[in-house]
């Protein structure tokens, strides 16, 4: 039995003004980048090498579009939606905590200590809390080759 969603309050198209919204960000951030003539980004703080910036958003996309050709299931497989969010909301908080706590360390360790309780240490203690309690339950394993074997394709490119 899956419960319904509740989206009262939610205009039907909320979703796609954000994801829109999002995307015109990052190409107006980008345009704005190329235009300054600060496209190159340094891609390690052990050195001030840097690669254009393209070349660290290329691998992402096709990544994503590879994800994109996996059939979607036919069931819903999270029947509790805002389990999401359970996860999501630490999560963010921690990345915004490292942004806003990294200029004010000293340098070593303290930046690996950080680094690591902020982005191993937090995603994994909401991993636990989260888990605990399942809060969801596979449905039946669509019976097609496509809806089986679909997922290995983006891991194996």
């Amino acid at each position: 039995m899956t419960p319904e969603l509740s989206t009262a309050g939610r205009h039907p198209r909320a979703g796609h003004v954000v994801l829109l919204s999002g995307l015109g960000l990052i190409a107006a951030a980008a345009l704005w980048l190329v235009i300054t003539g600060n496209s190159n980004i340094r891609y390690s703080a052990d050195h001030e090498g840097t690669v254009p910036m393209w070349a660290r958003w290329l691998p992402a996309l096709v990544a994503i579009a590879v994800i994109r050709l996996v059939p979607r299931a036919p069931d819903p497989r999270w029947p509790d939606p805002p389990a999401p969010y359970r996860e999501a909301v630490p999560l963010l908080c921690a990345a915004i905590a490292f942004a806003a706590i990294m200029p004010l360390l000293d340098g070593e360790p303290a930046y690996t200590l950080l680094k690591l309780a902020l982005l191993l240490g937090v995603p994994a203690a909401v991993f636990v809390v989260v888990r605990r309690r399942p809060q969801w339950h596979p449905g039946p394993a669509p019976a097609d080759a496509a809806h089986r074997f679909g997922p290995a394709v983006p891991v194996a490119v």
